[in-house]
Parts: C-alpha cells; sequence; structure tokens
C-alpha cells in the first residue's frame, strides 16, 4: 500500500495550504471546493476531506493509478505524506450545471517515506453535487515536463 500511495501522492503533487475548508462545505464555488480538499490533504485532515468528496472519489495519477478516499485517508493518518511548501496557482472553473471542471497548477515539495520530491503539476478536479452540496468527485494530475 505504501507503494502505491508513494507513486500516486509523488504524481499528484498535491496541495495548497489555505484556509476556508468549513465554508466550502457550503460553497457554491467549484474552485473553493478543490482548494478545501487541497488543503485538507496538506492538512491531513481527514475529516474534512471525507466531507468534500463523493462516496465514489478517485484520484487517478499520470500512470493511470488510482487511488479512493479512504485509501487516501489511511495513507494521510498513517503520515506517509509529509508536505513542506506547495502554491496552487492558474485555477481555471468551467461550470455545467449541477457540474463543474476545475483546473490550474501546483508547485509542491515535500517527501513520502522519507523521499524527497519537488514537481510542477497540473490537474483537472471534477466537481458535482450530491445531496445537495458540491464535492469533488474525481481528481487528476500530470507532472509538467
Amino acid at each position: 500500500m505504501k507503494k502505491y500511495l508513494f507513486i500516486t501522492f509523488l504524481s499528484l503533487g498535491i496541495l495548497a495550504k489555505g484556509r476556508g475548508q468549513i465554508a466550502a462545505l457550503h460553497s457554491n464555488d467549484p474552485a473553493a471546493v478543490v482548494n478545501a480538499f487541497i488543503t485538507s490533504v496538506a492538512e491531513k485532515n481527514t475529516g474534512n476531506l471525507q466531507s468534500l468528496v463523493t462516496h465514489d472519489f478517485t484520484i487517478i495519477s499520470w500512470d493511470g493509478q488510482s487511488v479512493d478516499s479512504q485509501l487516501l485517508s489511511q495513507g494521510l493518518q498513517e503520515g506517509v505524506v509529509n508536505l513542506s511548501n506547495s502554491n496552487a496557482s492558474a485555477l481555471r472553473t468551467r461550470s455545467y450545471g449541477d457540474a463543474a471542471v476545475v483546473t490550474g497548477n501546483w508547485k509542491i515539495s515535500g517527501d513520502i517515506e522519507g523521499n524527497r520530491f519537488d514537481n510542477t503539476m497540473v490537474f483537472t478536479g471534477v466537481v458535482v453535487k450530491q445531496g445537495g452540496a458540491l464535492k469533488l468527485a474525481s481528481f487528476h494530475m500530470t507532472p509538467v515536463q
């Protein structure tokens, strides 16, 4: 499992620090939901993370591997990932009724099980309305070459 999470997180490059996770739980702004998700992962706040994602949420890495929210939470709780720096930029939202696509860039550094990384990634987050609230359904990242 640790190797699987290592590959996924390394390819993810996730995660910007920020505020507003609680507000995002009730937000009508898809970008706020994505930012709150990223912050929750960066801060290892699995409670917020679970409330921000759909029941069938999946992260898809650059190599096609996928991780669901339960495995993601487990990896965060076990301290597999430690972030030291992250910065999100160039966020763009396109809305389609009860769904939206949020894209952007992430500069991220830290370590996974002691293995340092420093990456710039591009991401796509798919946000949908579920149970009356916007939630993140899918998150895909790929490294910038």
